[in-house]
């Protein structure tokens, strides 16, 4: 493809270099929007050109900015516009064009510095010289125009705009460096009395799109003021502990703490907000719970605080950046980024959306299930359809390398009661209590003949396990480090793990397994790296079930990839484990370590069959 080369004039004012090679601080004043910028680096002038530490500026401007060291380059997204920079080349490369500099850029006392008019005007900033004062005054570039088309809830609101690459576009954008102070509902009524659809608004976008492709932005009243700071005022809004913005947050401080102390807003209110009774519980980098009236409450990897999502939900099912649920009208509804096909939507496109959209073409549908990038549901005939990466066979077709599915397809499997899908093959119960398992080379069941009258079925990346009728636990697994319990590492044929009896319920992570007694008590085994197992343990891995301590008079548990949930007979729901997203609270490690946290805010939610 022909590249389009242009010069960006970065010649800002030139004097004798001689007489003026390496002016400091003293001699330069640089103002972003009419305020002195801070820098532990002073502007300097080489060869009679203004250099400046270009992190300050670009954060300002609200870009997100990234340094390779190693590769000596720079990383600029602001938007949908990105740039990267080698140190000492002449050009600078954006997604559709090469920037010719007439000054490379260089490190200086640790910092990288660049011509001033080129990191101002990358991004429509103006620039201007006042020779007199010997100052640099830049002028941030003018906020974008946009609509309100609607309000999602008071964290997200969906613009109609056009963007910095001048296309227009309708899709949600989050406040920047905002999180709700207790949930994702609570703002929602007072920004729509603030909003109401077709009000006129204008965005200052700060940073890049995140890894879930969402865009973030300061949001501008018709009357000047700033919607984020408004919601930090009224108590509606905190600073994010996941989503940082220095520039945005450190002027919403001394706001949120006077907020708190006079409990204005959501912090006049410390009652748990999920109370019902909960009847589905999914966890992985986000947290998804489902209650008897059947609201979705969803948090962590798209939603800082907990969120109503849905009503009208029987089950949820979460994994790393996606999520899937299922009406009560029998309808399967998706969200999340698209990897893998994982919308069903026909189309293998790395998309994303934090607004739930329905699979089309499924109906009757009874039960759910989501892992490895694959999906699989079940309809009230028995029936299994399914759709997403065929990884080693698991969707029940050949394996074929890269090859996956993003169009539910209908199995020939009959009479199925549960699937579960690992990373190296998919277990399945039907209904008749018997446990078959997919094979790579072939979309024929094999049939675990060692196993009958079992009632549930679980497993883990590479290992499964089968709770039968009589409370014993089965266990089998593929490769070196199939963990299933028995002493017994790699073997592929189902056998009994010792140390269980009167067993009630089994769950599994990425490498662990936990599982409940008839008394309520909890035991666990698997990997235990981010102490996802709930007791401190000595090598990380621990063989053979053994009793969790730490816990007791347990009603039921939940296991994401490094982390755990155990609802308790009283109704409290523990965590423990890797909290990524701070799915845990905001005060939860997020690093290995074992502690326990209490999801207050879920208090007394006792779990109904």
């Amino acid at each position: 493809m022909k590249r389009i080369f242009f010069t960006a004039i970065l010649m800002l004012f030139t004097f004798f270099p001689s007489a003026y090679s390496s002016a400091t601080s003293a001699d330069i004043v640089v103002l972003m929007d009419n305020v002195p910028l801070m820098s532990s680096v002073a502007p300097v002038i080489e060869q009679g050109h203004t250099l400046v530490p270009m992190r300050a500026i670009f954060e300002q401007l609200g870009a997100e900015v990234e340094w390779d060291s190693k590769r000596e380059t720079l990383f600029v997204k602001k938007g949908d516009l990105n740039f990267s920079y080698h140190l000492g080349d002449r050009f600078a490369e954006t997604d559709e064009a090469l920037i010719e500099l007439d000054y490379p850029g260089e490190i200086i006392k640790g910092s990288v510095m660049m011509p001033t008019r080129f990191v101002a005007e990358v991004f429509g900033a103006q620039v201007e010289w006042d020779k007199m004062t010997r100052t640099v005054s830049i002028q941030s570039p003018p906020k974008v125009q946009a609509v309100v088309t609607r309000v999602l809830d008071g964290l997200y609101i969906e613009l109609h705009y056009r963007n910095l690459k001048g296309d227009t576009v309708v899709e949600p954008v989050g406040l920047a460096g905002l999180s709700p102070v207790r949930n994702g509902m609570e703002a929602t009524e007072y920004v729509r009395a603030l909003l109401p659809v077709g009000t006129q608004v204008e965005l200052d976008i700060r940073g890049g799109r995140d890894s879930s492709k969402q865009l973030w932005a300061a949001i501008y009243m018709a009357n000047g003021n700033l919607l984020n700071r408004q919601l930090v005022v009224d108590g509606y809004a905190k600073n994010s502990v996941n989503r940082k913005d220095a520039k945005l947050q450190e002027s919403f401080i001394a706001l949120q703490n006077e907020a708190q102390t006079l409990r204005k807003g959501a912090w006049g209110d410390t009652e748990p907000f999920i109370t019902q009774p909960i009847t589905s519980v999914s966890i992985a980098s986000q947290v998804a719970i489902v209650t008897a009236e059947g609201q979705l409450w969803v948090w962590g990897q798209f939603y800082e605080k907990p969120t109503k999502l849905m009503d009208n939900v029987l089950q949820a099912k979460v994994e790393n950046n996606s999520g899937i649920a299922l009406k009560q009208d029998g309808t399967v509804w998706v969200w999340g980024l698209n990897q893998s096909g994982a919308w069903g939507n026909g189309i293998n496109d790395y998309q994303a959306t934090v607004i739930p959209r329905q699979v089309k073409g499924l109906q009757h549908i009874v039960s759910i299930e989501k892992n490895q990038y694959a999906t699989m549901v079940i309809d009230n005939s028995g029936t299994v359809y399914a759709w997403g990466s065929n990884y080693n066979g698991r969707l029940g077709k050949v394996y074929s390398s890269g090859l996956t599915f993003p169009t539910p397809f209908r199995l020939e499997w009959k009479d199925v009661q549960a699937v579960k899908i690992g990373f190296l093959f998919t277990v399945i119960l039907k209904k008749d209590g018997t446990v078959w398992k997919t094979q790579s080379d072939s979309s024929d069941l094999v049939q675990m003949k060692e196993l009958s009258d079992v009632k549930a079925i679980t497993t883990d990346s590479t290992a499964a396990l089968a709770l039968k009728q009589d409370g014993t636990v089965w266990g089998w697994g593929e490769m070196n480090d199939g963990v299933f319990g028995n002493g017994n590492l790699f073997t592929e044929t189902p056998a009994p793990i010792k140390g269980l009896k009167n067993i009630v319920e089994v769950v599994s992570g990425l490498n662990h397994f936990l599982a409940i007694d008839a008394e309520g008590s909890l035991y666990g085994w698997g990997e235990n790296y981010s102490e996802e197992l709930g007791m401190a343990t000595l090598g990380g891995r621990v063989k053979e079930p053994t009793r969790i301590t730490t816990v007791s008079l347990v009603s039921h548990v939940y296991a994401g990839s490094q982390q755990s949930l155990f609802l308790k007979q009283d109704g409290t729901l523990w965590a423990v484990g890797y909290s990524p997203y701070h799915i845990f609270g905001e005060d939860s490690f997020t690093t290995d370590g074992l502690d326990y946290q209490e999801l207050v805010e879920i208090n007394k939610a006792v779990f109904l069959q």
